[in-house]
């Protein structure tokens, strides 16, 4: 096979589809370097070990979310909207992109199982920081992390069961949009009466 120039774009790109497939244990270097039209060697100059290239794919792809989700809150003047803003932004995202919902879950999962391998900490600590400032403005004070926590885990425990609406009836998640949106209807309204018990 002969070898082209390495775009780390496009490697980037093809190894965040191979990660959120197959997982981190399940990725094969060579594979994706077959891909790339590229020897592994040529990706191990860029990337010291395949734990440097998974963080670099969760860097860019999570930014990517961290930065529209921050463009769509900041468009909503409302507190309240901003809440159901920033979680709408989520879910779209999840759902127009299978790569970064499966990405996701497998870090809410490493997030449980083995922290010390969950890369998207900084990613997930910057959406519960708004999480918990979208609450103060909706109630007029400070909110204790555990009630931003709960938020957040209801964001995260919707994120992680999506994948079943896949697995229920084998059709993708663009063939099941009237689902999801039922579920996202359910889940928005299950924070506004959360967040009218916090304001009684």
């Amino acid at each position: 096979m002969q070898q082209g120039r390495l775009d780390i774009d496009k490697l980037i790109e093809l190894a965040a589809t191979e990660f959120a497939a197959h997982g981190f244990e399940g990725m094969s270097m060579r594979s994706l370097a077959d891909k790339c039209a590229i020897s592994q060697p040529a990706i191990y100059y860029h990337f010291a070990s395949k734990e440097a290239l998974y963080e670099e794919v969760c860097r860019r792809r999570f930014d990517e979310v961290a930065r529209l989700v921050d463009r769509r809150v900041a468009a909503v003047t409302s507190p309240a909207d901003k809440l159901e803003e920033f979680f709408s932004a989520l879910f779209d995202e999840w759902q127009r992109d299978n790569t970064i919902l499966l990405l996701t879950q497998r870090e809410v999962i490493n997030a449980l199982v083995e922290p010390e391998k969950c890369v998207a900490g900084t990613h997930t600590i910057h959406l519960f920081g708004q999480i918990e400032d979208i609450l103060a403005d909706i109630l007029g004070r400070e909110v204790e992390q555990e009630v931003a926590f709960t938020f957040g885990s209801l964001l995260y425990g919707y994120c992680s069961m999506m994948s079943l609406d896949i697995k229920g009836d084998g059709r993708a998640p663009t063939q099941q949009p009237a689902l999801r949106e039922r579920r996202k209807a359910a889940l928005l309204d299950a924070c506004r009466k959360m967040l009218q018990s916090l304001g009684s």
